[in-house]
């Protein structure tokens, strides 16, 4: 489900690039990162880490604190400076921000949108019409805003 969720919001006709991976050894967890084609100039083809997505139906693998999440993350994010991370946890998607030029235990921040942003967590049912908003802001900005 995941991976047709991000393709859909995230397609090759718009310069991404959905790629999957395994998370450290981990089959039960599903890695994809979420890359950006972006040409600064004509011939240019520089690649941006826009997105890393964590996918799993093992509650075994939540995450209480954001400093664990940046431990668990910490071989796929980016060292460019920001991006938006997603943690799919079986219906559930979690969305946080990734900045590196934070503090080590605050570059990992859970993010909502405007009307609800003390909440990051949503079901993929009953909150369909907020992940869609989520999903198409993250599609239209290629990162965070500087925090």
């Amino acid at each position: 489900m995941g991976s047709a969720i991000l393709n859909y919001y995230f397609p090759v006709a718009k310069g991404y690039a959905v790629i999957p991976g395994e998370h450290r050894g981990d089959n039960s967890i599903a890695e994809f990162n979420i890359l950006r084609i972006q040409r600064r100039f004509p011939g240019d083809r520089s690649v941006v880490e826009h997105t890393t997505v964590k996918a799993t139906q093992s509650a075994d693998w939540l995450i209480s604190s954001s400093e664990q999440l940046q431990d668990a993350l910490w071989s796929t994010l980016p060292e460019c400076g920001r991006c938006w991370v997603i943690i799919i946890l079986g219906p559930t998607f979690r969305f946080y921000e990734y900045h590196l030029h934070r503090p080590k235990n605050k570059r990992v921040i859970p993010w909502g949108p405007p009307n609800q942003q003390q909440q990051n967590s949503f079901h993929v049912r009953h909150d369909c019409i907020t992940i869609d908003w989520m999903l198409r802001h993250m599609a239209q900005n290629d990162a965070p805003p500087v925090r």
